[in-house]
């Protein structure tokens, strides 16, 4: 059997499920992702497009656009076929703003929602919860959007409350049907290393194709973004896509086996399925003792501190975990952790990031 999902919303639905077909097929799934891409577009708009029977969507199956250089309605998107799950999301600059996916004036949400229902009375309707804007876009703005945040965790955090509180309003479980992609995000740049941003100098190209000569470009320093308006690059849709598998289907996506190679390497991969895991389930990966570490070339890197925060005491950094030795102590080590007075690193040749000791 294969499983039919339609995502109806934008680049960032576009971004999610691009991996989703192939990481399914490594575990033995057939699982289809068809996504209804208008670019920004939030529930509104959805809405009136959906009443004036507007020509304003490509449709994309399985990453691939299958519109040609036509726009459709999305009224015909839901005569493609019948889908098993349908997946709403808010566009990315309204995402903290409940009061954008619904008022009683402007009931968007409820509307689309009673939309996709009539066409699609037996689809099980999910929310998508997308991410936070990288730091330097979540903290000062672009030509895209001007609202500010203290940083990207405060984002997600507000966020997070706004699609649930759109799960509330439409009676889907908080705890069943929002698909965490925000989480995961969040969790791969505060606990486990990657970097909250994306890389200068490559030309946007979206939607990628994983054999874009950039798309590799685009990984470099650990990176999830791949623009100023926040689309995940390759990295990022990899997390994604595990994050959607693992929520909708329950497949553990640790004992997935495909990896886009020359863009992403299986060790990065193995990370991020096993930060996929945790956004589901809590099952936090990577932990010894106190600490998350992750391989590093021949030995170990620190990426978080997961023990208590003594009172009087300092915070002593092991030389060697799981046998190997530590060789580097990454920037989120002590991310967000609030009441440390010391910590001691021992004296060996222990690369340390920038503002990995700041706290």
């Amino acid at each position: 059997m294969c499983y039919k999902i339609l995502a109806v919303g934008n680049s960032f639905s576009n971004n999610s499920v691009f991996y989703i077909s192939r990481i399914a097929e490594s575990m033995g799934k057939k699982v289809s992702a068809t996504s209804l891409y208008q670019a920004g577009c939030p529930f509104e708009r959805h809405v009136q497009f959906y009443n004036n029977d507007t020509k304003a969507y490509k449709f994309y199956v399985d990453a691939v656009n299958i519109s040609g250089t036509g726009l459709n309605t999305m009224k015909e998107v839901f005569k493609l076929q019948n889908y098993d799950y349908i997946t709403i999301q808010q566009a990315p600059a309204r995402a903290t703003l409940f009061s954008t996916y619904w008022t009683e004036e402007k009931p968007w949400l409820t509307d689309l929602y009673a939309i996709i229902k009539k066409h699609q009375p037996r689809a099980k309707i999910l929310i998508h919860q997308t991410w936070s804007f990288s730091h330097k876009s979540s903290t000062e703005g672009t030509e895209w959007w001007a609202t500010t945040y203290k940083d990207s965790r405060e984002m997600f955090l507000l966020m997070k409350d706004a699609y649930e509180q759109a799960a509330d309003k439409l009676g889907i479980d908080k705890e069943t049907g929002i698909i965490p992609v925000g989480l995961a995000v969040q969790l791969a740049k505060d606990e486990y290393g990657y970097s909250d941003s994306y890389n200068l100098g490559y030309s946007k190209l979206y939607p990628a194709d994983s054999s874009d000569e950039n798309a590799a470009k685009h990984c470099e320093n650990r990176a999830l973004y791949t623009d100023n308006i926040d689309h995940l690059n390759h990295r990022g849709r990899y997390l994604a896509s595990c994050v959607w598998l693992e929520k909708i289907f329950g497949y553990d996506c640790r004992d997935a086996t495909y990896f886009p190679e020359g863009v992403l390497t299986e060790e990065d991969c193995i990370i991020l399925r096993a930060i996929a895991h945790e956004a589901v389930t809590g099952e936090k990966g990577f932990v010894y003792g106190d600490w998350r570490a992750i391989p590093y070339g021949d030995g170990m890197e620190i990426v978080h501190y997961m023990g208590k925060v003594p009172k009087k005491i300092a915070i002593n950094v092991p030389d060697v975990i799981d046998g190997k030795k530590v060789l580097k102590i990454n920037a989120t080590t002590f991310k967000y952790i609030e009441g440390i007075k010391k910590v001691v690193v021992p004296n060996t040749n222990i690369v340390i990031d920038d503002g990995a000791l700041n706290f």
